[in-house]
Parts: C-alpha cells; structure tokens; sequence
C-alpha cells in the first residue's frame, strides 16, 4: 500500500498538471446511429483544491455548477440532447448513472434547488408537467409528456 505522504504528494502533483478530463457515452439517437454525451471537467481553482485535498465527492457539484467554464455533467448533457431532439428520455434514462437526478433535471430542477411556484401564485404538477424546449425560436415546446 502507498504511504499516505505520496498519495498526497500525488494529489497534490495531479491537481497542477491536470487541464480536463472528457468522458464520452454514446447514446441511440432518434432515427438511428449514435450521439455523443458528453461529460467535461475543466480544472480550475475549485477543482484543484478538491483533488489536492482528497474531496472526490465534490467534484459531480463542482462539474454541474460550472457551465462557465464550459463543464457539464453526463444528465446536464442528456437534457442538452432531448433538447435538441437528438435523443428520447427514455434513452437519457437508460444511460444514466444517476435516474432520479436526471428526471429532476427534465422539471427545471437541480440538486439543492427548491421549487415554489411560477412566482405568479400557480403550481405545477411535477410529476407531469414540463416544457422542453423545441429550439423553433417560438418559445413553444411540448408540455405534458409525462416525462
């Protein structure tokens, strides 16, 4: 077994050479072939500082909190796809590691988020209730999929 100050020491080393890491799935896409899912860390400073300190657990919030720098997680790339009409949700589902998370993210809602209405005094049913963007520029979009 590696003594604790090298595996530190290599924290430490790994977390200053590191740029990135892309991880690729390959899910069915609606009318045959394949599309690629996309997850993509971008190290920055809070992805340093996790690494070097041995905080692997904080790296998935980290990842999905970090659209500025071009991150996304695995669900964060699913949704982009339903998106854009390239794959089902029920192939999203299907390739997901996380089910529960993502069906949170098909309603709007992150982890850690809340949801308490419109704003306008309406609620919404969210078990069946969303609206996924069609990308006709109409702000249309299909609502009630039951998704």
């Amino acid at each position: 077994m590696t003594p604790p100050e090298v595996r530190d020491a290599t924290r430490t080393q790994l977390s200053m050479l590191l740029r990135g890491i892309i991880c690729q799935r390959l899910p069915a896409k609606i009318g045959g072939g394949r599309v690629a899912a996309q997850e993509i860390m971008v190290v920055n400073e809070t992805i340093r500082q996790l690494i070097a300190e041995n905080k692997l657990y904080g790296l998935e919030d980290a990842i999905e909190d970090g659209a500025y720098y071009g991150m996304q997680t695995f669900n964060q790339a699913f949704v982009n796809l339903i998106n854009q009409r390239l794959i089902t949700p029920e192939t999203a589902l299907q390739n997901t590691e996380n089910p529960t998370e993502l069906e949170l993210l098909f309603k709007g809602i992150r982890k850690g988020s809340s949801f308490d209405g419109f704003g306008d005094g309406t609620q919404a049913d969210l078990k069946t209730d969303i609206t996924v963007d069609t990308g006709d520029g109409e702000g249309g979009g299909e609502e009630g999929r039951g998704w």
